[in-house]
């Protein structure tokens, strides 16, 4: 079956602590790796970015049940496209909280979610997000 990566945005209903943010982690990385789903996840001020690579089926499974997930709100996929080879192959979930004071200090960081975005405008350019992920996975492999 041919890859798919997705991009969405949404935000969380109430911010996360620290350790709910971990405990989603924990949980995602183990249920992700039992699908072989790969992707990134950034977490900023109750902000949500996240990068999804796997089989068509099995992400438009998982991204119907994070819609629903009454925990998030203004759910916004950013892009869907097919891709010959994963950007993030070894991580069933890549993280970073970018609320962390010393983020911007690790290599790879980008400002992207400190930025304003007007939804619509991201769907009709997905460039900033593309630009974010091909950093961030050449900085972390």
């Amino acid at each position: 079956m041919p890859l798919v990566q997705i991009a969405y945005a949404s935000s969380a209903r109430d911010p996360f602590t620290k350790e709910e943010l971990l405990e989603l982690l924990k949980k995602s990385r183990v249920k992700n790796q039992a699908l072989g789903i790969t992707g990134l996840l950034l977490y900023k001020s109750g902000n949500f970015l996240q990068i999804l690579e796997g089989e068509s089926s099995t992400l438009r499974n998982i991204l119907q049940k994070i819609e629903l997930d009454p925990r998030h709100r203004g759910f916004l996929t950013i892009f869907k496209r097919n891709i010959e080879e994963r950007e993030f192959p070894d991580w069933s979930m890549a993280f970073r909280n970018l609320n962390d004071p010393e983020t911007d200090q690790l290599p790879g960081y980008n400002e992207f979610l400190n930025l304003s975005f007007d939804p619509e405008d991201l769907q009709k350019d997905s460039s900033h997000v593309e630009q974010l992920i091909g950093t961030f996975a050449s900085a972390m492999r």
